[in-house]
């Protein structure tokens, strides 16, 4: 499957899930999947919520930040990704400056 992210539209979402500022994101979903490119800005975070249905995937294009994934704290950087299985819990941080 191809995504043509430069064809989706960029939406602003104020407090994420419970989380701080505003997400800037471009989102893609199937069955049982989520992905997302998303803007944080500094301070933002996406608030702790479950998969139930779907996996996320999140790739790190620029910037530092933090995901905690069921307890586990998981530094992020440019060149990482990180998935959030079905039936996990996880809450993303802009951590950097």
């Amino acid at each position: 499957m191809l995504i043509q992210w430069k064809q989706k539209e960029e939406i602003g979402i104020p407090h994420l899930n419970q989380g701080h500022g505003t997400v800037f994101a471009k989102m893609v979903s199937g069955r049982d999947w989520k992905a997302m490119i998303s803007r944080m800005p500094v301070g933002t975070s996406i608030g702790r919520h479950t998969h139930r249905t779907s996996m996320e995937i999140n790739f790190v294009c620029q910037g530092t930040g933090m995901a905690i994934c069921d307890g586990v704290a998981e530094p992020l950087s440019e060149g990482i990704c990180h998935i959030c299985p079905v039936g996990s819990t996880h809450e993303i941080q802009n951590t950097g400056r």
